[in-house]
């Protein structure tokens, strides 16, 4: 709702037991998300310390696909949380899942 105050239920369902209409439409959602490049973001290539490139002024960003983007947001999610300078990094918990 407008105030975001109606819950959606969601099922998650086995994709080896979908129909073969729908296991197309999954295929085909999964390859154009692989296709198309993410309208707003893009993605470092570099450690923040080496983002402006070895010249100092062209940054190191790349454009992203939409599923690249699920994939790495997925794998960053689950690595060891950087505390900062000096502190053990917190390795304890998987946030995404």
């Amino acid at each position: 709702g407008a105030n975001c105050d109606q819950q959606i239920p969601v099922v998650r369902r086995n994709v080896m037991q979908l129909s073969a209409t729908e296991k197309r439409a999954f295929v085909d959602a999964l390859d154009r998300a692989k296709r198309t490049v993410h309208p707003d973001l893009v993605i470092a290539t570099r450690h923040f310390s080496d983002i402006f490139g070895p010249e100092g002024n062209t940054t190191q960003f790349q454009d992203i696909t939409i599923y690249n983007y699920f994939v790495w947001s997925h794998y960053y999610s689950v690595s060891k949380t950087f505390l900062g300078p000096g502190q053990a990094s917190f390795g304890g918990v998987d946030f995404s899942h």
